[in-house]
């Protein structure tokens, strides 16, 4: 009798291990369903992350843009090739440089040349790769470039800076 219970118990509990009933089967979906909600979630808030804030120097540049209608004329000194700061000859930096001004500065701009190349190639110079490849540290370059260009004159002042060309390899 005692062998009898036991089968009947061991079949009971079979039955149940292989039935396994509804109620699990709702509560695993769930489960599934949550999290994907939650793993789409987490995958469109990294995805449509808003951009990190423009460094002070880069917002204070876009406001004083020159204006489409306020471009006077266009120096441009072209090809200035550079090897970037601890790259070992193996980097260079190929870049060409407008520089905008209005009135008779571009006579002294032309005179000027060798000088404005020589500063382009030490200020080029002194950056790294990973620097160079920024673009909030191209907007500094160039407020850089700007203010070291309008020390070299005497005649008048250069409005903007613009790079026409700008490879790295």
């Amino acid at each position: 009798m005692a062998e009898e219970e036991k089968e009947k118990t061991s079949e009971d509990s079979g039955k149940k291990a292989k039935g396994g009933g509804l109620l699990p089967k709702i509560l695993i979906g769930v489960a599934v369903v949550t999290m994907q909600l939650v793993l789409s979630v987490v995958v469109v808030k990294r995805l449509v992350e808003p951009p990190p804030p423009q460094p002070q120097a880069a917002q204070a540049q876009q406001d004083k843009e020159v204006k489409p209608e306020d471009i006077g004329d266009v120096y441009l000194v072209e090809d200035v090739i550079v090897n970037p700061l601890n790259s070992r000859g193996r980097k260079f930096l190929n870049t060409s440089i407008a520089f905008v001004y209005k009135g008779k500065v571009g006579t002294e701009l032309e005179k000027r040349d060798v000088q404005l190349r020589d500063m382009l190639l030490q200020t080029l110079g002194e950056r790294t790769v990973k620097e160079l490849s920024q673009p909030a540290e191209r907007d500094t370059l160039r407020e850089e470039i700007l203010r070291k260009t309008n020390e070299l004159l005497t005649s008048g002042k250069v409005m903007a800076v613009y790079f026409t060309n700008f490879v790295m390899q």
